[in-house]
């Protein structure tokens, strides 16, 4: 079902059986299963493209606290296309999906979507990548914003912070007062990869990459 928002934004009721199909079967389908341990065997990244958005980096912080209650018959279930969630619900923990989804493009979808949960008494979430291991990025009930479709700043490229200093943006500012010449703009949403391609792709004269980038992990 869809709730449209003043005509600006559609909001979608969230359905366990498409996390079911999409998620569920993607760790089952393409993983090697150890005792009660999933790990599939690709990029979890792919995970952020599933049209529902409800996947989570690991199949059990699609439940209450990340729990692995009940693995070994969340292992054994056979689940087709045609399973639904209300015929293997009795199999799994507490899910702690969102109850509504909307996917923002801009920061006023986002302002449309949070006015949405307060005049519903909805807590919000916010996903991007559903990397947080205590399943704040999914919780029970909410109204997630999911950012996979946010602007991606990083598009734009490098900035390199050249010029006399009166007529540098506030970033180039920034950045020089850093003790760095360049920068690169990212949005709400946007992954590590994206940054790592944008600056893999600013090569110097001779062809070889010119900045380097540093992620990290938590």
């Amino acid at each position: 079902a869809l709730v449209l928002v003043t005509g600006e934004i559609e909001i979608n009721s969230v359905d366990p059986t498409n996390w079911l199909q999409e998620c569920y079967r993607t760790f089952t389908d393409n993983c090697c299963v150890s005792d009660t341990d999933f790990h599939i065997l690709y990029s979890n990244h792919l995970l952020i493209e599933e049209p529902s958005g409800l996947c989570t980096d690991h199949l059990f912080c699609a439940f209450k606290e990340c729990s692995d209650e009940g693995s070994e018959k969340i292992a054994s279930l056979l689940v087709n296309d045609q399973t639904t969630y209300d015929d293997v619900k009795d199999n799994f923990g507490t899910l702690n999906l969102p109850s509504k989804i909307v996917f923002p493009k801009t920061s006023k979808d986002a302002i449309f979507a949070i006015r949405y949960a307060k005049a519903n008494d909805l807590k919000v979430s916010i996903k991007a990548t559903s990397h947080s291991y205590t399943g704040s990025s999914t919780v029970g009930g909410s109204l997630q914003l999911n950012l996979r479709d946010f602007k991606k700043f990083s598009d734009e490229g490098v900035v390199e912070c050249t010029g006399d200093s009166d007529n540098l943006d506030n970033a180039c500012r920034l950045a020089k007062a850093r003790g760095k010449n360049s920068y690169l703009k990212v949005g709400g949403g946007q992954t590590w990869s994206d940054a790592y391609v944008e600056v893999m792709n600013h090569v110097n004269t001779t062809n070889t990459i010119k900045y380097d980038i540093i992620g990290g992990a938590a």
